[in-house]
């Protein structure tokens, strides 16, 4: 209600339209996690327009880099490269350096994505650079956890490993569970792509204990699946069934269309390599139907839906709007340079309730 009241006014004050372009953004986040996307870029765009017009370069590194995650998430990468572009010739040419670190780890996604994999390695290394210069821990995990990502997918897996050390390294020491479940996955990931597969097994059972225990379903269905797929190949099949079909039960528990698929998939393949056919044909009937059901839903909404972990991934930035109230009471001739700045020291820059980051791929 609050935020219906304040966006049907229309200030005319700097600060009051700076405040109103941060509650633009926060709104348009919660449209996103909803899967309404017209929405959310409209709301995105209405914010560009008012931090041009009063000249808050930071703000346009947001709202650029913001609606680059829409279209990156929508399968738009293109359109999302080019957004990044801007974002970060704004953050360059104001010199702030945590934007720029954010700017390009995201920018090293989209190329990636749009198959510039040059591209992506400069940018995750610039990234990366920026970041260790700042010393933001959660952030520097990220980056490291991405250049790692883009050394194993160009087929230099040793150059990824004292990378991923590094990033668990640092997500334990600062209790980052989820960070340390992601880089165990990228670990393993590491060592199946240097076939050591009782490794890979290995970093994926000890993630799938963090993920059970904070309930994050999904995450446990795919290690469950992975950690089958390790086993079969060790040719341990009676267990990579067991695998697959509890991975698969956890994906059907959560509604996890795209895992359902994939465990469908692989148990179609297992039962197939037991020249088991009956259950074989069952599960590639069941990979045919839900394939088909993917491709009857909005793909846009369904990628924004399905990918989206905010409240996981990366926190919100301090409520703009009750920092004003509470700043203003204090202060009552607070410029809107100050403002910013206060943000900034506040925040480390998470630019905006929508984050800066766009996924985490590994």
């Amino acid at each position: 209600v609050l935020a219906d009241s304040a966006l049907r006014s229309a200030p005319t004050n700097r600060y009051l339209r700076f405040a109103r372009a941060n509650l633009l953004n926060y709104i348009a986040a919660y449209y996103i996690n909803k899967g309404e996307i017209s929405k959310a870029l409209g709301m995105l765009r209405e914010a560009l327009d008012i931090r041009e017009a009063i000249g808050d370069s930071l703000g346009l590194a947001q709202s650029y880099n913001n609606m680059a995650m829409i279209n990156f998430r929508a399968g738009r990468h293109p359109q999302a490269v080019d957004l990044l572009y801007k974002s970060l010739h704004v953050s360059i040419g104001i010199r702030d350096s945590n934007a720029m670190a954010y700017g390009y780890n995201n920018l090293g996604q989209a190329v990636s994505a749009a198959d510039e994999g040059g591209k992506a390695g400069e940018a995750f290394a610039k990234s990366l650079a920026l970041r260790r210069s700042i010393g933001e821990k959660k952030a520097l995990r990220e980056s490291l956890t991405h250049m790692a990502q883009y050394q194993r997918q160009a087929g230099r897996p040793l150059d990824a490993l004292p990378l991923l050390h590094e990033a668990l390294e640092l997500a334990v020491g600062f209790g980052d569970s989820l960070g340390v479940s992601k880089t165990l996955e990228g670990l393993a990931l590491t060592m199946e792509a240097l076939d050591s597969l009782p490794r890979a097994m290995a970093y994926t059972q000890r993630a799938l204990v963090i993920n059970r225990k904070h309930g994050l379903q999904d995450l446990e269905a795919n290690n469950l699946l992975n950690m089958a797929g390790y086993v079969h190949r060790m040719g341990r099949s009676a267990e990579a069934l067991r695998l697959a079909h509890d991975g698969a039960a956890v994906a059907e528990r959560i509604d996890a269309i795209k895992i359902m698929r994939n465990g469908y998939s692989l148990l179609a393949k297992l039962y197939k390599a037991k020249k088991d056919f009956h259950n074989a044909y069952h599960y590639k009937s069941r990979f045919v139907q839900v394939k088909d059901s993917l491709v009857k839903l909005d793909n846009q909404q369904f990628l924004v839906k399905s990918s989206m972990r905010f409240d996981q991934e990366q926190e919100f930035m301090i409520d703009s709007l009750s920092r004003a109230a509470e700043t203003s009471e204090s202060n009552s001739e607070i410029t809107l340079a100050q403002f910013t700045a206060n943000q900034r020291r506040s925040t480390s820059l998470a630019i905006g309730g929508a984050g800066m980051l766009l996924l985490s791929i590994s």
